[in-house]
Order: C-alpha cells, then structure tokens, then sequence
C-alpha cells in the first residue's frame, strides 16, 4: 500500500509542475548572474540555462506546438478579367520605369506605378467559397482579443506618454529627417534622398501626414514612429499566431508591447522602426499564403517585401532571407505544396520587384549610392579594413548573439548604454527558446523562425570596416520579433506543462484536452478524434491548474510591463546625454524669444551642439544661418547695422564674452545650465 503511494507521489504527471517551475527558476537566475557580472558567472550562467533547457525539453517533448490551423481554403475559381488585369501591370511598370527618372516622383510616373501594383493585387485576391460567419449583431471578443486589446493599449502607453520630452534632443540623424520632411511639404518628391550617407523614403513620406496636419515638428517626426510601433504589437499576434497558435501569439503580443528595445526604437523618429512591422507582416502573409493555399496572401507578403525595402538599409538582409525560407520549406518535405503554390509565388516576386521599382530606377541612374552606407561597413571605402575580416566578423557575430543577454548597442540614444536589448524574462527564456528550436527542427516552422532571427542579425554582424558598433540596435532590429515569438514559445509550453492533460487513443490518434481548444499531438494525424469526458471532480482540477498556470504568465508579462516604466523613462532617460537635456532646442527656445529685436548669431565650437538640430527646432527665424568661428571687427556681429544683437556662446570662451562687452556697452550675458548644474551655453544680448 505505501509502495503504491509512494509511487503515485513521485509519478511524472506530479512531478510535472516543479520540474517546469524549476526550469523556469533555473532560467530567470542564469540571467540574473548575467545581469550582475556576465564575466564572472558566465560559466554559471550557462550551465543554469542548459539545465533549464534540459528539464524544459523533459517535460515538454512531445508537447511542441505547430500552428492549429492550416487548411487550406476552399477558393473561388478566378474569373478570366482578374487574369488580364495582370497584363496591365506590363505598360504600367514600363511606363512608371521610364517617368521615375532623376531621383523623382513624376504625378504620372507614380500614378502608373500605383495603378500596375493595383493591378497585380487585384489580379492575385481570390476570395473563398464559403467566408467565415459571425454569429449575431455588433462586435463579439473573446478573451484573447480582449486580453490583445489590453496588450495594445498598454504598449501604445509606453511608446506615447511625454513622448514631447523624451528624448528631448534630436540628435545627430533626425535633423536631416526632418528637412527631408520639409522638402516633401514644400513639394520635392525624391525617390531617395541623397542627404549622407543617403535614405529610403518611406519614413518621410508617412511623416509628411501629421506635419502637414500638425505643423513639421520633432514631435510629429516621433508620433509617426509611435504610431507604427503601436501597430507593430498586433502584426506580432498575427505572426505567432499563424506560426504556432492564438495563446502564443498574445503572450508575444505583451512581450512585444513591454519591450524597450521595441520601446526606444518607436520613439526616436528614426526609419528603422518600420523594420519589425514590414518583416513581420512579410512573413505573416508568406506563412499564411502557404497554410491557406491563397495566392492573394502571398501577394500580400510581396507588398509588404517591396514596401521593406523603401524603409530602411536593414532590410536588404529580407529577399536573402526569403530565399531561405523556401529552401527551409524544400528540405523539410514540403516542396511539393510550393509547386502547387508557384503562382502566388510568382505573384509575391513580381508585386515585390514591382513596388521596389522607383528605387530600382534610382540604381540604374546612380550607380552604388543606394548601398553607400551598406558598402562602407563591409568595404575599406570609408576606412582601411582590419586585418583579418574573418576574425572580424567571427567576433561581430559573438557580440551581437550576446546583446539580447548580455551587452547591447552602446549608443546611449539606441539603448541604455550596453545594457542586454531584451527585458529580463524575455532575455531569459531565449536561450531556452533556440535549443527548442534546435532539438525540434521539422516541428511547424521552428526552423524558419530560428532561420529569421538568425539572418537578420547580419546587418549588425556584417559591420566588419566599424565593429566598434557592433552590436547596433538599429541594425539588428529585424531580430527583435523572432527573438520575442522564441521567448514568447517557452513562456507558451510552460503554460501547457503546467496544465493537465487528458488522453484517449482513438484511430491511431493521440488528443488532449488541456482547457484550451483542441490541440493533436505532432506524432500523430491531423483527424479529429471523440474526447473522452472527464469525471467532473478532474473537472474542475484541471481547471483550478489551468487557471493557476494563465495566472503564472499573467503575472510575468505583468512584471515586464511593471518594468518598462522605469527602464525607459526614468533610466534610459538618465542615461541620455546629459539627462535629456536638448541643447539645440533650448537655444532655439532662446532665439526665438529674441526674434525681431536685432541679428541673432552663434559662435560654434566643436562638439558643443548640432546646427541642423537648433535650425529644425526654429519657428520664427526659418532660414537662420548665422554661425561663425571667429570674431572678425569687420563682420557682424561686432561691425553691423542692427542696434541689438544676441551671441550665443560655449561657456568656456570667456575671451570672446570680454570682446563682446567692450563691443557692447549696454549688454546682459545670461548663463543656461544643464540639469546637473553645469554650464550649458551662454545667451549675450548687447546694444549699441
């Protein structure tokens, strides 16, 4: 009798749970040595992770989830004038190839453009037989939309809030953007812009909407960027939702919204925001288009492909990429459903080049200054390559793995300056995360998720001519989504280990209820098989664990949350260049309040403050440019016919400051500070 309950005590199904919450544990203190000195408790920090992944891997072996469904659709035939829509594309593109000439959008060079993708995506919707029905009147949400609602609003909390204020300067890139900007408004319309080291037009084009709205600002360069982070979080729940299942694709979904790497990203006004959001609907719609058999999705993936590479250099790592996938599709044994799909891949590819067509006319006129920024971090065209790349890359390749654990991007405006690019749990559970995806390679799409976080870390890795910046933010930021739906893929199997699970075997087939909609077993047919009811005191057990275990989760992607506030504005924020002080913009501040009182000037020093910033940041004095190196008795601001004049000044340059005195006989110097105290800049107004 005791040798039968002992043996029912230590049975697997017991020991499930705190084998789970071991790993779980095992996991969350690895980082935390990590956190604390990754290289004094680097080895410690490995062997905890193994021993996560190990017991992770025992309890959820045959526990992997694929996506719960992919029937195809039942598809209207296509009608014969969808077909010959098609061939309109043909003069259309040729049209638009020879009017988009000189780096310019022609009104009927774009209008030909658009109307052959028009043609191309109307051509390739199909719609099927019988669409989903909706029970009822008005709007019906289950939990998940609910809970994915939540997700959003929470993330649109973050990217939002003071975003005026933080981060208050503009740095060294977004002045360019935003007379960039300004061009559009005053009815330029490039292709790309040539401004150094050149850029994609996307960004500046979906800017000019609130500009023209709200009046061109630093802050609506910023909304622009929230506003496509905010839209980010939901493209995340469809992803890992077509790639696994609706509970994975929510958990990602919070991850995603608590991120502050995704955070920072949105709220720079910087083109690399739009990456996550166009690499992650291209393979949405990629994965989708092949599960349903619907050429019409696939040719939504080559949108979003084309649209990608209007966005940000990064993205040239994604057609590679895309190759990838296919061959990952070919090797698992699932080429013959890409024949069967050959022409929604065709439509993918053409509707792809297609929308890429402007910036393909822009190479051909000007040959390598696309790719000038991409061949100047892999080339010695800027400067004299190390001596050995390889060794070079090699090492590239190791810091970039490390910045989701262990030390990220170093550029204070990218990142808390070298802190890991993940938040703790999700950097936690990525290890755990990829050997999952090792050990389970032909499982769904396991191997085109670890293929896509892989491949988009080269833009970062690839910096072998500066790998002082490696690892960058900006240019890994393509393996931001992957790197969460991983993380968000243990968080989901421990779920589901935590969750009791009653089987029945029936025609070969293995089925579960785990409280959560029917999921069959990977090793076995995909037919649906009679549930066995459970007694109703088990019952209301497995509910009590399930509840027990959403609770668990619940409660992680509440501390994430919890500590992204104070991450990004309290410590991020400090760690900005002087605590976010905006130089540029109190100056502006500064000359504005003086504009129409007498000449305003500045005397520049070197890495004091950004001219292009102060001029963006200007509303009265539009077209300033008064600075100067060296005070010239023949040049204002000493010799002049304006009876009032105001100087800006470096505070250390005190000569100057006694040169203006003697010049000015009824003058004020007034000093600015930094928060810390310190001498910012000095405001001298002097009349005659």
């Amino acid at each position: 009798m005791s040798t039968t309950k002992t043996h029912r005590a230590l049975s697997p199904a017991r020991l499930r749970p705190y084998a789970v919450l071991l790993a779980l544990s095992a996991a969350f203190l690895a980082q935390a040595a990590l956190d604390r000195s990754a290289l004094r408790y680097g080895a410690a920090a490995l062997g905890l992770f193994l021993l996560a992944a190990g017991l992770l891997a025992a309890v959820s072996w045959r526990d992997g989830i694929e996506s719960t469904d992919i029937q195809p659709y039942v598809l209207r035939p296509v009608p014969g004038w969808r077909r010959v829509l098609a061939a309109f594309a043909v003069p259309a593109g040729l049209y638009a190839w020879y009017r988009l000439a000189d780096n310019r959008f022609t009104w009927d060079g774009a209008l030909a453009w658009a109307v052959a993708v028009a043609c191309l995506l109307v051509s390739a919707y199909q719609p099927p037989v019988q669409p989903r029905k909706r029970s009822g009147t008005g709007l019906h949400l289950d939990w998940i939309q609910l809970a994915l609602l939540g997700a959003v609003a929470v993330g649109a909390f973050l990217r939002l809030w003071h975003l005026k204020e933080i981060p208050a300067e503009m740095g060294c890139d977004l002045p360019l953007n935003y007379f960039n900007i300004r061009s559009i408004l005053n009815g330029e319309t490039p292709i790309f812009f040539t401004s150094w080291p050149g850029r994609e037009g996307l960004l500046f084009y979906l800017a000019a909407l609130p500009s023209a709205l709200f009046g061109l600002s630093h802050w609506t360069i910023k909304l622009t960027t929230a506003l496509i982070g905010i839209a980010t979080i939901p493209a995340i729940y469809l992803l890992g939702r077509e790639l696994y299942e609706r509970e994975l694709g929510l958990i990602a979904a919070w991850l995603y919204a608590a991120s502050h790497w995704a955070i920072i990203t949105s709220r720079l006004g910087l083109r690399m925001a739009l990456v996550p959001l166009l690499l992650t609907l291209t393979l949405y719609f990629f994965i989708r288009g092949l599960h349903r058999s619907s050429n019409w999705h696939l040719a939504l993936a080559g949108l979003c492909l084309g649209l990608g590479m209007h966005s940000y250099n990064a993205f040239i790592a994604v057609p590679p990429l895309l190759c990838l996938w296919l061959l990952l599709e070919v090797i698992l044994g699932r080429g013959r459903r890409l024949w069967k799909m050959r022409l929604g891949l065709g439509y993918l590819l053409i509707i792809a080049l297609v929308v890429f067509l402007p910036l393909g006319r822009f190479m051909l006129d000007y040959p390598g200054q696309y790719l000038l920024r991409v061949t100047t971090r892999i080339t010695s065209s800027e400067v004299a390559l190390p001596a050995n790349p390889l060794l070079v890359f090699l090492q590239n390749v190791v810091n970039a793995v490390l910045m989701f654990n262990v030390a990220g991007d170093r550029v204070s405006y990218n990142n808390i300056a070298g802190f890991r690019q993940l938040s703790f749990m999700a950097a936690a559970l990525l290890p755990l995360g990829v050997l999952h995806l090792l050990l389970h390679p032909k499982r769904g799409h396991n191997l085109t998720l670890l293929a896509t976080l892989l491949v988009m870390l080269m833009p970062t890795a690839l910096s072998i001519a500066f790998p002082n910046e490696v690892p960058g933010a900006g240019r890994a930021i393509g393996a931001l989504p992957p790197a969460i739906i991983t993380s968000a893929l243990v968080l989901d199997l421990i779920r589901r280990a935590l969750t009791p699970q009653f089987r029945t075997a029936s025609a070969g087939a293995q089925v579960y209820q785990t409280g959560t909609p029917t999921v069959f077993s990977v090793f076995a047919p995909r037919s649906p098989a009679p549930m066995m009811a459970a007694p109703a005191a088990s019952q209301r057990k497995t509910d009590v664990q399930r509840w027990f275990a959403w609770a668990l989760v619940a409660l992680l992607l509440g501390y994430e949350v919890a500590v992204a506030y104070p991450t990004y504005f309290n410590a991020y924020r400090l760690n900005l260049p002087d605590q976010n002080y905006s130089i540029s913009l109190e100056m502006a501040r500064v000359m504005d309040d003086f504009a129409g009182n007498g000449e305003v000037f500045i005397k520049t020093q070197g890495n004091w403050y950004d001219g292009n910033a102060v001029r963006a940041q200007l509303r009265k004095l539009q077209g300033w440019d008064n600075e100067f190196w060296e005070l010239d008795l023949t040049k204002p601001p000493l010799a002049g016919t304006s009876a009032k004049v105001l100087v800006i000044l470096h505070p250390a340059d005190q000569t100057s400051l006694e040169a203006l005195r003697a010049a000015f006989p009824h003058s004020v110097a007034v000093t600015h500070f930094y928060y810390d105290g310190r001498e910012a800049f000095i405001a001298f107004y002097g009349e005659r």
